[in-house]
């Protein structure tokens, strides 16, 4: 009789622990299941870990972004440049202000917005630009910043791949007039659905908290996370850094196998730059 061979089979993501199924417990004790302690919680722990003075918690990262152009005041006609590459909520939360949405392509070599192409699409209708960390790679922004101030527009960062990331020792997050990151089921910091929300001042800040959950004498929304959500969040974080060091060990395993292979190459990060490879990027020159 043949002996069976055991099968590998890698885990699916997220792994979730005792630590986990405590917390959940220990929230539905409190019979509170939004606005509670673990959101507020959440907030000064990802404000301190971020180095980010200004963070609100919101139910998905779509929502953070919706919230993002409501609170600069872009609306009917604005026109607002985004990455061609990313997925839809980037576009379509520009759409949710009946803005519109003009796209420009990709660097191909690091997948980011070609800034050589954006200046070409800014016109008198243009108010801000959204830019994207793909898959927790992070590019010098600070180009990008630049460009901004020359044409006085505001920036979004869509970091929603990049938790823990950096350029020059500054964490993701903090290079746009407001940044969203998203704590979505497969993200590096997740808890099923949920949603960060970086401001870069308290006026940016307290129009995020307005719009939130119904305070607003303008029209506002209900994107508030519940506080199991919250929770979990909350004890990933703690794991955060130790996860993306990991990613980065299997990373530099697997460049080093593709070294030598016609036709491949990985992706590498930025000189001056920390990534969390929410994915690993390999290219395949199909023509070979």
């Amino acid at each position: 009789m043949k002996k069976k061979t055991k099968q590998f089979s890698w885990p699916e993501w997220p792994i979730f622990f005792n630590e986990e199924q405590k917390k959940i417990k220990e929230v539905l004790k409190t019979n509170i299941l939004f606005n509670g302690r673990e959101t507020k919680q959440l907030e000064l722990e990802f404000s301190k870990y971020n180095n980010s003075k200004y963070v609100k918690v919101v139910g998905n990262a779509t929502q953070g972004l919706h919230l993002s152009l409501a609170a600069l005041g872009i609306g009917v006609g604005d026109e607002v440049i985004v990455t061609n590459y990313s997925w839809i909520s980037t576009a379509s939360c520009i759409l949710m202000q009946n803005a519109i949405p003009v796209f420009v392509d990709i660097e191909p070599k690091n997948l980011s917005i070609d800034l050589n192409q954006i200046e070409k699409k800014i016109n008198s209708k243009t108010k801000a630009i959204i830019f994207v960390h793909m898959f927790g790679y992070i590019t010098d922004p600070y180009k990008l910043i630049r460009l901004a101030k020359k044409y006085k527009l505001k920036l979004i960062e869509d970091a929603s791949h990049a938790h823990g990331a950096s350029y020059q020792n500054k964490k993701a997050g903090n290079f746009g007039d407001i940044a969203v990151l998203s704590m979505q089921q497969r993200k590096n910091l997740c808890c099923g659905d949920g949603g960060l929300v970086v401001c870069k001042n308290k006026k940016l800040y307290q129009k995020i908290y307005n719009l939130r959950a119904f305070g607003d004498k303008e029209l506002s929304y209900n994107y508030r996370i519940n506080e199991i959500a919250a929770g979990i969040a909350r004890i990933r974080l703690k794991r955060l850094d130790h996860e993306n060091k990991m990613r980065n060990k299997i990373a530099k395993k697997i460049r080093e196998k593709f070294t030598n292979i016609e036709g491949f190459r990985v992706m590498e990060p930025t000189k001056s730059s920390y990534a969390v490879y929410y994915k690993l990027i390999i290219f395949y020159d199909h023509n070979l």
